[in-house]
């Protein structure tokens, strides 16, 4: 265990809630067990910590901040391969964050207000973790909320053992700010809204929420975003984003992206006997504490488990279930001995 952790979110007077301190903890017992997969695979995971060290050194921390989040966000594009014209990053963000070494875990937590925190764990390897509470959230907002994690762990981090951000936190601190300039700049820079713009034929002068809605399939941002990315870019008025703020893009939206489904809209897509293997099967708990575990790490631990590198005592134990839970769950894909 790293009881700084906890001591850093004691010092935090906004986290109080034992839901908080219990989430934190199983993210990182997650992020420790992810290490030690890491092990059994023989791989390095510390590749971020270079890109982090190349985009942090290259900043200069006297520049306005809009200044650092824009010259910040441009090279960690770059270094991740998205400086591409009007390239919009949604799809890539996670599996490109994964093959750094970052580890993403998206889960719902009803009963906390914490919408994604960040922080560094010390297993057998290295590891930079990235945590987004999905409950009440989308897609698009979570693309939003592990790239504000993403700045916290290039600048925050390296004195400070977590980062926590809260729902409809609001805050003037210059770390604060870089990190929601640096989710935009990465997600919207103009690039992306000049490329959109000129391929859909729109006017931003007479904008509808079916042009706004293909803004926001298009650029995988969540539609706040993309209005304060064109405000930010003199694209619209300060007038046209309020109005615009106020358009209904739900329905369209649907018709555009299969990432604006609710749940029970992307199941009625799945074949039924695959439903278990989205929600129950990936469902963890620990004391009165859940979480889903990330789809890849669980499929890594079966096919270890399945070329006999592990046994299924310790298949259970990364993915942090008993071990009749595990083989009552996973009973179809493991060896006939486990």
């Amino acid at each position: 265990m790293q009881p700084a952790i906890w001591y850093k979110l004691r010092s935090i007077p906004s986290v109080s809630s034992t839901a908080d301190l219990e989430m934190v903890g199983m993210v990182r017992k997650l992020c420790f067990n992810f290490g030690e997969l890491q092990s059994f695979l023989s791989r390095t995971t510390g590749a971020y910590e270079g890109v982090f060290q190349r985009v942090r050194s290259a900043i200069d921390k006297a520049a306005p901040v809009i200044s650092q989040a824009r010259e910040a966000a441009r090279m960690f594009r770059a270094e991740m391969g998205w400086e591409t014209g009007g390239t919009a990053i949604g799809d890539f963000i996670r599996p490109v964050l994964r093959k750094i070494g970052i580890v993403i875990v998206e889960s719902p937590v009803p009963d906390s207000l914490i919408e994604g925190c960040s922080f560094r764990v010390k297993s057998t390897h290295d590891i930079a973790c990235v945590f987004a509470n999905s409950y009440q959230s989308t897609w698009f907002r979570r693309n939003s909320v592990i790239l504000h994690e993403i700045c916290h762990g290039i600048f925050d981090l390296e004195g400070e053992p977590v980062s926590v951000d809260y729902r409809r936190e609001t805050s003037d601190d210059i770390s604060e700010r870089r990190a929601n300039l640096f989710a935009q700049e990465c997600l919207v820079p103009k690039a992306v809204l000049v490329y959109l713009v000129n391929r859909f034929g729109i006017h931003w002068e007479r904008l509808s929420a079916k042009n706004l809605a293909s803004l926001i399939a298009g650029s995988k941002a969540e539609q706040r975003l993309v209005l304060r990315a064109a405000l930010s870019h003199k694209m619209i008025t300060p007038d046209q984003h309020d109005e615009y703020l106020k358009f209904d893009c739900a329905a369209d939206l649907k018709k555009l992206s299969p990432q604006a489904l609710t749940t029970r809209e992307f199941l009625a897509t799945v074949p039924h006997d695959q439903h278990k293997w989205f929600f129950q099967d990936r469902f963890v708990k620990i004391g009165g504490r859940g979480l889903l575990l990330p789809v890849g790490f669980l499929k890594i631990v079966i096919e270890l488990l399945s070329a006999d590198r592990i046994t299924i005592d310790k298949a259970a134990e990364l993915t942090m279930m008993d071990r009749y839970t595990f083989q009552e769950r996973f009973r179809q894909m493991l060896p006939e001995a486990a």
